[in-house]
């Protein structure tokens, strides 16, 4: 009777380690997917360029050359053009998602999942450099093979979106991603022929 009974208080004592062992990988899985369904991207979400405030609404002009409204860019682009050394012939043209045109601040429209996307479709995300490395962009009206500049993205603005995303997206910071999303990409109004200019003097 004795061995039997030390016998049920060791199992019963192996029991109850074994209770605390599955309650703690339990409880360790279900935050280890509570961290990842906490970093989620609204896959219809938008990514917002919009005029940059601390250049003149009218961005550069020559004599005789005037640059439009970042209303009127808004208004009038059809594409979103640059160069990428990554991608064969260099050269990338896209298509907007949309445009705000009744906002007090005008804006252009790409898609988020342009920048960050869902690799699998259950939330593990992954970073899409394509974008967010190419250089030398210009906001075009026109299609292939003639478009018109009406307004170019800083390459120092492309830059510094970038460097954002990527510590936003590394610290799984949706809220930061979002905020960057709506403010960080800027456009500056200006025509061909001074954006030229602004190439040739090493401006851009």
């Amino acid at each position: 009777m004795v061995y039997n009974f030390i016998t049920f208080v060791q199992i019963e004592r192996i029991m109850k380690n074994l209770f605390l062992f599955i309650t703690i990988v339990i409880v360790t899985a279900s935050c280890s997917k509570d961290n990842v369904k906490s970093f989620r991207i609204d896959p219809n979400s938008k990514v917002y360029v919009k005029p940059q405030t601390t250049i003149k609404a009218v961005g550069f002009t020559k004599a005789g050359d005037q640059a439009l409204s970042p209303l009127d860019v808004v208004k009038k682009a059809t594409t979103l053009r640059g160069f990428n050394s990554k991608i064969a012939d260099s050269e990338v043209t896209w298509m907007w998602a949309g445009k705000d045109t009744t906002s007090a601040t005008p804006a252009l429209l790409r898609m988020a999942s342009d920048i960050i996307y869902d690799t699998d479709g259950y939330g593990h995300y992954g970073l899409q450099m394509e974008f967010i490395e190419t250089r030398d962009f210009v906001i075009t009206s026109g299609s292939y093979p003639v478009y018109d500049t009406l307004a170019y993205i800083p390459n120092a603005n492309i830059t510094s979106a970038r460097q954002q995303i990527i510590a936003a997206f590394e610290a799984k910071d949706t809220a930061a991603v979002y905020e960057i999303f709506y403010n960080a990409f800027r456009f500056i109004p200006i025509t061909a022929s001074a954006y030229r200019d602004l190439k040739r003097q090493g401006l851009q």
